[in-house]
């Protein structure tokens, strides 16, 4: 069971991470992504690519439930944005 101190930096971290995708959607080098590459890979957190997808999904369920103007077309625009990004990540899976 997760103490209110883990739920709090899962929380940080999601934050974070979502931030450079975003941060990277709007031109930032490659650089944080790079490293949130590195620190989901193999041979450090072994985030396994399938599971990029799964997570993709959540975030989209997530939008949807809390946004009133969340569409069809706005999912797609944050799976089109986002999806070149995962790819870059998860490619580096066994760097």
């Amino acid at each position: 069971m997760f103490r209110n101190t883990d739920m709090q930096a899962q929380k940080s971290l999601l934050r974070s991470g979502i931030l450079v995708l975003i941060m990277h959607a709007r031109g930032m080098p490659d650089t944080k992504v790079n490293a949130l590459g590195k620190s989901h890979s193999r041979k450090a957190l072994n985030v396994h690519p399938r599971h990029y997808a799964h997570w993709l999904d959540a975030l989209m369920e997530t939008l949807d439930r809390h946004d009133p103007e969340f569409s069809p077309t706005l999912e797609m625009a944050w799976r089109n944005t986002l999806q070149p990004i995962i790819d870059k990540i998860s490619g580096m899976y066994e760097d």
